[in-house]
């Protein structure tokens, strides 16, 4: 036990940057993980008695604890000998989040950070969330939806859906936003602003689109017409939008397992798509399969634990059919 613990500060970062070595090769050993936890003393002169100390989460930095969340999000998902000590990590993470003043501790806490924080939380499928979701979003990450970088406003979309944090104004931002974008794209093709042969730029890209999908069919955004918001009709239109975008760009050559996945579960239950578009989103998937990499052109978000293209299968064969 002793291989895998070291104290203090420098202790703890030795054993977090083991624990993260193991969650990249999958060995769910207990112990390194145990150790990023426990640090094991030998108090006073002479003696070998070993005294159990706990790491304490609310002393950790911002970076410290983003680290924590991340690998125990994975190797607790993955390992049921380890899942108990990630419920453990996010609790206190909770607790910590919960208790601090945003305009006081939260100085060095950036968006990025943040939005790890919430990736992890989906990934090990948190409960309890809408405390800390409500006041990032509120603190942070609403306010300045838009200013993201697409790939990290779905990214977010995508959280929330597995935490089943239905916040409709974010989505019904985020769907305007791509509309206003359609339109416009449209409106210059007609005016003939846009030369020939020329290579069109979308600030919302097809990867984007096809995760956003797949959160409002997981929070059931997909149906039903109010005077707030016509959720139906958005849905029909972004799909239309993203299986248009599929045919006419290059999107499809370049798309990362988990949206390929996420748009063909989309179309399929939209009840859309060519028998040549699922013939060519089926040719993609096996050229990830074959390439045993789930994103091989870098298309998608950066992933600290990158998912294999076949946990991603399941999802795409279910839509393709």
């Amino acid at each position: 036990r002793s291989t895998y613990s070291h104290t203090g500060l420098d202790g703890l970062e030795d054993n977090l940057e083991l624990a993260r070595l193991y969650t990249k090769i999958g060995a769910w050993h207990r112990d390194v993980f145990e150790a990023v936890f426990e640090n094991n003393e030998l108090p006073g002169e002479g003696r070998q008695q070993k005294v159990r100390r706990l790491t304490d989460l609310h002393g950790m930095s911002f970076k410290q604890l983003v680290d924590v969340l991340s690998i125990f999000a994975r190797a607790g998902s993955a390992s049921l000998q380890i899942s108990g000590w990630a419920t453990r990590a996010f609790s206190a993470a909770r607790e910590r989040i919960q208790e601090e003043d945003p305009e006081v501790e939260w100085q060095d806490f950036s968006t990025e950070q943040m939005l790890s924080i919430i990736d992890s939380m989906a990934r090990f499928s948190t409960q309890n969330n809408e405390t800390i979701l409500r006041k990032f979003g509120r603190e942070r990450l609403h306010p300045k939806l838009l200013q993201l970088e697409p790939k990290d406003v779905a990214k977010l979309c995508s959280a929330y859906s597995h935490l089943g944090f239905q916040h409709h104004t974010v989505f019904k931002e985020v769907l305007l936003a791509i509309s206003d974008e359609q339109q416009q794209i449209q409106r210059q093709r007609i005016l003939g602003l846009t030369a020939a042969g020329a290579e069109e730029k979308f600030r919302f890209g097809s990867t984007e689109m096809a995760l956003i999908l797949d959160a409002m069919l997981v929070l059931k955004l997909y149906r039903g017409n109010n005077p707030w918001f016509a959720w139906g009709q958005r849905f029909q239109d972004l799909t239309e939008i993203f299986m248009r975008r599929l045919e006419t760009s290059k999107d499809l050559e370049h798309m990362a397992a988990r949206p390929l996945a996420a748009g063909a579960y989309a179309l399929g239950r939209a009840k859309k798509g060519s028998e040549g578009l699922c013939q060519s989103m089926m040719a993609r998937m096996m050229t990830l399969l074959e390439k045993d990499d789930s994103d091989p052109d870098k298309s998608f978000h950066r992933q600290d634990f990158p998912d294999a293209p076949q946990d991603h299968l399941e999802r795409f064969v279910f839509g393709i059919a």
